[in-house]
């Protein structure tokens, strides 16, 4: 009788154990809570920098087109080059840090996908500068937002993807905003007048620069479908 009692309690206190520790493990060490906090503030850090970063660049890609409105391809190769030797350092830390790079990205397949990538990106960047000095930096923002519906429909297309009604009710959300602003008003006051259409002194200009920045969104969506197709 006195074992059986014996392996009772160590058979008690084995369950305890074990409830305790799994009780520990769910709560936490309190260096895994700092570092779930570290890991959130970082977050917060870089969307703000995100932000920040993105205004800054509409702001002063607009004053751009108007003090260099005659010199668009000069923007053009600037903004370029400096990209170029942006992600230039940008690649060299990550070769340092991590030791080069897959051998999945380099093979011809992978190249031939970042170079249609790169295409891509460089049509929308001419479209963009050119039509710049004559479309409103409201007008701009808006347009952007044009890749998601681009982007939508030609995944559906080219990869037969399927999206849910609040997807779909988004897009929709912008294609009346982006109507509402460019094809609405030239359709009741003419091709001359658009929303936020203007020259760079100020004067009125035809709707079509509007539509030629709203085209350029359209590389972004091939090359985004691309990417998806290309490294899924």
């Amino acid at each position: 009788r006195k074992c059986a009692r014996a392996r009772a309690t160590c058979v008690r206190a084995a369950h305890m154990s074990r409830a305790s520790d799994t009780e520990q493990s769910k709560a936490g060490s309190p260096e895994e809570g700092l570092g779930r906090l570290a890991y959130s503030a970082i977050q917060a850090a870089l969307l703000a920098g995100l932000l920040v970063s993105n205004v800054g660049q509409r702001v002063t890609f607009k004053c751009l087109g108007y003090s260099l409105a005659d010199y668009p391809y000069f923007i053009l190769l600037v903004v370029s080059g400096s990209f170029v030797v942006i992600f230039g350092l940008i690649c060299a830390g990550i070769v340092l840090l991590t030791g080069g790079w897959l051998p999945e990205s380099r093979t011809w397949r992978a190249r031939g996908a970042f170079w249609a990538i790169g295409v891509c990106n460089a049509l929308q960047g001419l479209g963009m500068v050119l039509a710049n000095p004559y479309v409103a930096g409201d007008l701009q923002a808006l347009l952007q937002q044009a890749v998601i519906p681009f982007t939508l429909a030609t995944s559906a297309i080219a990869l037969g993807s399927r999206f849910s009604s609040r997807q779909y009710s988004g897009v929709l959300l912008i294609v009346g905003g982006i109507a509402s602003q460019l094809v609405l008003p030239a359709m009741l006051n003419g091709p001359t007048v658009a929303a936020g259409v203007a020259d760079a002194a100020g004067g009125g200009s035809t709707a079509w620069w509007g539509v030629v920045f709203l085209l350029a969104q359209l590389p972004v969506a091939f090359a985004a479908v691309l990417q998806e197709r290309a490294f899924q």
